[in-house]
């Protein structure tokens, strides 16, 4: 189940969802909110239900924590899975979105790699920083993602 989360984006978002105003736990909605397959939605929420990562607040469903980050710096296949479903989504993205729906850029620069970490630790805190200030809003419509790609171009030299 754990795996299941991690690697699969769309888990995420249902517990976005759960922040929206209108939010129904409901596969159908929630294939519909999102775009998959209502199979998908159904056993994504039996599934965050059962790791108690979506939880009842009363009438309303919810998601338990505020924020779920996965550790900085340790290998995972789980890890790399969801990073391909997201540069997949932001592909699609692309030819589904018109400009003022989506923002994607980039920079090519040359860099010290001894700098690498301070970088990485700059993009952490510029999402986290995003994150903070734009989960504070109360009238939310729609789920996006920030994704943030910093990686070396070409093959290492031998």
């Amino acid at each position: 189940d754990q795996y299941q989360v991690v690697s699969h984006w769309h888990h995420f978002a249902i517990l976005e969802l759960a922040d929206l105003q209108g939010f129904e736990c409901e596969p159908a909605w929630i294939a519909r909110a999102l775009g998959i397959p209502r199979a998908t939605a159904k056993a994504s929420l039996e599934r965050l239900k059962r790791l108690g990562l979506l939880i009842a607040d009363g009438k309303h469903w919810k998601a338990s924590t505020a924020f779920t980050a996965s550790p900085d710096g340790i290998p995972s296949q789980a890890i790399r899975d969801s990073h391909r479903e997201i540069l997949r989504a932001a592909t699609r993205a692309i030819t589904k979105q018109g400009v003022d729906e989506r923002d994607l850029s980039n920079i090519i620069l040359a860099v010290n790699s001894k700098d690498l970490p301070e970088a990485k630790k700059m993009i952490r805190t510029f999402r986290r920083g995003f994150n903070e200030h734009f989960s504070k809003s109360r009238s939310k419509d729609k789920v996006y993602c920030l994704a943030v790609q910093f990686f070396r171009l070409g093959e290492e030299k031998a």
